[in-house]
């Protein structure tokens, strides 16, 4: 059929050593006696090792973390894997060539990291261990980090190399337990960079947080600790708040501006407590008015402010003073107009579609706002985690991308993080209460199953197991095979919906005639009445108390999206979705065009629906 095939040879260890197997390799064995076959001698160069239990393949590297006194395995926590983190350079007549490693994560012990061997013998390698189990420490050194380099361990003790012929490297790493009974904690002093002063730390849960991001700036994948600062100076119960290797911001609910820009200190460092100085640079946002964004008005209330005008007053004087001496004057209005003029200058990629405006909700501590879908682009702001924002773009054939707008500004933001799996963003949008009728022409066993390529399953009655089976009858009964319950229909629902909804055409509705709307749309689209009733029971209570609805009834959009697979096939299938936007003003739109249903033989028919929230 065109495939290709591909002859698979397992080989059993008997005993420690080198062994090196050659194999012929042909792309595709059905053609392999034609003189276009394409084949090539592949080479496994391996090393065996622990009495033959373990395989390391050219290039592997083996991290196994053990106790310092016992020397057995340590347990490692998915939820907050250690890692290790690799620097390697080349020289070159050009000069120096660095090569960027990603942290590589230890969600196993022992984990094989199947590359970094490869970079064994380069002009300078180095690694070492971050974020050790909790209960171990990563042992005291002069050096800014213990570490193995260029054939040297520091200290001594740490860790065991063995390196082999074929570019591979078996890695003990040995960790010192904490004393039980003892405190292991990090005391911080927080001072305004300029001022030298102590910065007063706001009340109330999560109001003042120190966000640690190991791995790098630049880069949305890593790990993140939030540490709460509750006062100034604060103690936190954990000896490695501080590492030079990861990347720090605060997050707090200030208002006026916030902090930035952390330089850390180590004052004392012993066994179970570490000392920190952090000095942080107050940044003002300008907004005088208390609306979380700088805008032209800010700027007005600032001048009138400046000119004395009787009844103004600034809310937070700590929000324009640009120039951080703790005065208020014309060099900070002009400073403000640069800001506000430099933030409407900023130009961003316009999106290939735009789309209404679907609601979501970032789930990552650590979101940049690119000015284009790629960060080659210049980012333009940091959003936290639990922030709303709404889907305004997207380019044709990039789906890890979409267009929002955040305080004023607008740009890009990634959906997935760097692993092409973790998402960043969760879509609010849900698809409300789709229900299937099923009308065979006699007594029937049938089996329904749902593929939603665009949404997770939530809900479903009876209870979906990888399907419905029921038995169904000519006057829509159908009775549950798994429980014997019996039903009038099929009911799911699904949410963090990412369908992107059609709304070029299709009918601006007063609320207070939603009623006679779907009655006349649902009726010629051709639900029976029994069927209306219920779509309309269910729907009216949310939209008729709205000023007007934006309503389009969905086809291959949501058709694509959610696929019914139904055994026997039946003769007739209507699938209705109706998606509307509550507005507060009428818009124009082109009407829809919508067609009529003939039920003939094996009828099956769906409603349901979406409210996307402007």
């Amino acid at each position: 059929d065109g495939g290709t095939k591909h002859e698979i040879r397992v080989f059993q260890a008997e005993k420690d050593g080198y062994a090196k197997i050659a194999y012929d390799y042909t792309e595709n064995y059905f053609i392999s006696n034609s003189p276009t076959a394409i084949e090539k001698t592949l080479l496994a160069d391996c090393v065996v090792i622990d009495d033959a239990q373990t395989v390391l393949l050219k290039g592997n590297m083996r991290y196994t973390l053990v106790d310092y006194d016992t020397g057995k395995p340590i347990s490692v926590p998915e939820d907050d894997a250690p890692y290790i983190w690799t620097n390697v350079s080349y020289d070159t007549p050009e000069g120096e060539c660095i090569m960027n490693r990603q942290p590589f994560w230890l969600y196993t012990n022992p984990a094989i990291d199947h590359s970094a061997g490869l970079n064994l013998d380069a002009d300078n390698f180095s690694f070492g261990l971050s974020n050790p189990p909790k209960g171990y420490l990563i042992p005291e050194t002069t050096d800014p980090h213990p570490r193995y380099e260029n054939g040297k361990i520091i200290p001594e003790d740490y860790m065991t190399v063995t390196k082999y012929n074929n570019e591979t490297a078996d890695v003990v790493i040995k960790l010192k337990s904490r004393k039980k009974n003892t405190s292991y904690s990090t005391t911080i002093t927080l001072y305004d960079k300029d001022t030298g002063e102590l910065i007063g730390i706001p009340e109330g849960d999560d109001a003042f947080r120190i966000m640690k991001l190991t791995g790098s700036s630049s880069s949305s994948s890593g790990k993140t600790v939030n540490y709460d600062i509750t006062s100034n100076p604060c103690t936190v119960d954990d000896i490695n708040l501080y590492d030079p290797d990861s990347y720090y911001c605060i997050i707090s609910d200030m208002t006026g501006g916030g902090y930035c820009e952390p330089e850390f200190e180590v004052i004392n460092e012993g066994n179970n407590k570490v000392e920190l100085s952090c000095k942080l640079e107050w940044v003002p946002n300008g907004d005088v008015n208390g609306d979380g964004c700088l805008t032209v008005s800010d700027a007005l209330i600032m001048q009138k402010w400046l000119l004395s005008v009787s009844e103004i007053t600034l809310s937070n004087w700590r929000a324009v003073d640009f120039c951080r001496d703790n005065k208020i004057d014309i060099f900070d209005f002009v400073t403000m107009r640069k800001e506000l003029i430099n933030q409407n200058a900023t130009e961003y990629l316009e999106p290939d579609q735009r789309s209404f405006g679907g609601p979501i909700r970032t789930v990552t501590d650590y979101l940049k706002l690119y000015l284009g879908p790629d960060e080659s682009y210049e980012y333009v702001a940091i959003i936290y985690k639990g922030t709303r924002l709404s889907e305004l773009g997207y380019q044709d054939n990039n789906d890890k991308w979409i267009f929002t707008e955040y305080c004023g500004q607008y740009g890009w933001i990634r959906t997935v993080e760097d692993n092409g799996k973790t998402p960043t963003i969760v879509y609010e949008v849900y698809m409300d209460k789709p229900v299937i009728y099923l009308y065979p022409e006699k007594e029937a066993d049938v089996h329904v199953e749902l593929e939603l390529t665009e949404a997770e399953l939530s809900t479903t009655y009876p209870k979906y197991n990888n399907g419905w089976d029921v038995t169904a009858y000519p006057d829509g009964k159908l009775l549950n095979k798994s429980d014997g319950t019996h039903h009038k229909y099929l009911f799911w629902d699904a949410v963090n919906c990412r369908t992107r909804f059609d709304f070029s055409k299709g009918f601006c509705v007063a609320g207070s005639d939603t009623e006679s709307f779907l009655k006349e749309k649902l009726t010629y689209m051709g639900l029976t009445e029994e069927e209306m009733n219920e779509f309309i029971v269910y729907w009216l209570p949310l939209m008729e108390h709205n000023k007007y609805n934006l309503i389009s009834f969905q086809g291959d959009v949501y058709t694509n999206s959610a696929k019914l697979n139904i055994t026997p096939t039946p003769d007739s299938l209507l699938r209705i979705f109706m998606a509307y936007v509550p507005l507060e003003e009428a818009l124009d739109i082109e009407p829809q065009q919508l067609e009529t249903f003939k039920r003939k033989g094996f009828t099956v028919v769906e409603w349901g629906g979406s409210e996307i929230k402007s």
